[in-house]
């Protein structure tokens, strides 16, 4: 309830709010940064806020397809340490979702999900890579 308080009283690039009268279920919205093959496109991630939470990292879920080599294409799920071995109880919701938009253009390959994407990024085909984002994002994001 706390969260849902101080985002009401800031401004940001990131929509987050709360979907269930519990708190428990979260929607955000994140943008595609404009000098990224992101650009122009909105992905819905859902947020799956746990009982033990702050303690405890939330589960976030991309419900918009994503082709990123961090995000299962298929489930949404990210891979990202702060969501695991790196969380922290001082991160909030709005901290982590921010996080999560900074994964889309600093991918980490060495834990990918979508290895296709990793794959390209590792072969250093950028232009290949950026290529299928902007495919995938204008297919389902835009």
């Amino acid at each position: 309830m706390k969260e849902y308080k101080d985002l009401q009283k800031t401004k940001s690039d990131i929509e987050l709010e709360p979907i269930s009268d519990d708190f428990v279920l979260w929607e955000a919205r994140i943008k595609g940064h404009p000098d990224s093959p992101y650009k122009d496109g909105t992905w819905k991630i859902e947020i799956n806020v746990p009982s033990e939470y702050p303690s405890v990292a939330p589960k976030l879920r991309f419900k918009t397809p994503i082709c990123h080599p961090n995000i299962d294409f298929k489930t949404g799920n990210v891979c990202l340490d702060l969501l695991t071995s790196q969380w922290s109880p001082t991160w909030t919701l709005h901290s982590t979702v921010m996080a999560v938009g900074l994964l889309l253009n600093e991918p980490e390959i060495s834990s990918p999900l979508n290895c296709d994407a990793a794959n390209l990024l590792r072969i250093g085909d950028k232009r290949g890579y950026e290529s299928l984002v902007r495919y995938y994002t204008k297919e389902y994001a835009m």
